[in-house]
């Protein structure tokens, strides 16, 4: 019982904390991000053998915006002028995937998964980068457009919530979603694990030396996070900079 009523109160303390930082004005909450990432930063220099990695192999074919195909996957950061970058993303902190002309299917803290225009990617002032399926981890997949509507439709008709629980092992918390869990899932019900690849766990030892064992073993290792997506082997990756 004491336990329970400890984590009670840490967690109605952490919703007074959040409900703070939503309330401060928009350049006083990239002030706070920039200050919590200068602190823990500053504390944990990274070895050379993670600091200087390259971001990812880019393909050297150019994929613009009205080249995307269903089941193409959006990755972003935010403009580094306005918040230098979410604490956990070594290099992309959002993403979303592309399920028909003009519509990207996400899930965003506030709405859950929900199906948002592309055009408010595309203006959204972002750095952003693209990435497709080889097409030898789709060889079962007979129509990957009529997947990705079915994927849609199953996905946003039920309200599905953002999961906040990013510590809880990937697909466990039924019945809500956080973003890149959403892909990940998504990509599982067609009989592919993206995570299932050596070079995402490059992402689970930038965490571990960025901020320590606890967070690896917390943090990195029960989620999938969007740069652990962005690293998979089973994606060609087309990086395009700044939306505009």
């Amino acid at each position: 019982m004491l336990v329970n009523r400890d984590t009670q109160r840490l967690a109605r303390h952490l919703g007074w904390l959040l409900a703070d930082f939503k309330s401060l004005p928009r350049f006083m909450q990239a002030e706070t991000c920039r200050a919590l990432n200068r602190f823990v930063r500053r504390k944990r220099p990274l070895p050379p053998e993670i600091a200087q990695l390259a971001p990812f192999n880019l393909s050297d074919a150019p994929l613009q915006w009205g080249d995307l195909q269903a089941g193409d996957i959006l990755f972003t950061r935010p403009n580094p002028a306005i918040i230098p970058g979410f604490l956990w993303a070594m290099h992309y902190s959002h993403v979303g995937i592309y399920v028909r002309p003009g519509v990207v299917m996400e899930a965003n803290v506030d709405k859950g998964v929900r199906l948002r225009p592309l055009e408010r990617w595309r203006n959204s002032h972002a750095h952003m980068g693209f990435a497709r399926v080889k097409p030898q981890f789709l060889s079962q997949v007979p129509n990957l457009e009529t997947a990705m509507d079915e994927a849609a439709d199953n996905w946003t008709k039920n309200r599905i919530k953002y999961n906040l629980a990013m510590w809880n092992e990937a697909g466990t918390s039924y019945g809500k979603s956080y973003c890149s869990e959403l892909i990940w899932m998504v990509y599982g019900e067609l009989g592919l694990d993206l995570r299932d690849d050596p070079q995402s766990e490059i992402y689970v030892q930038w965490v571990q030396a960025t901020f320590g064992d606890w967070a690896a073993r917390v943090i990195a290792e029960p989620a999938i996070a969007p740069d652990e997506l962005a690293l998979s082997s089973k994606l060609e990756f087309y990086s395009v900079g700044k939306t505009r």
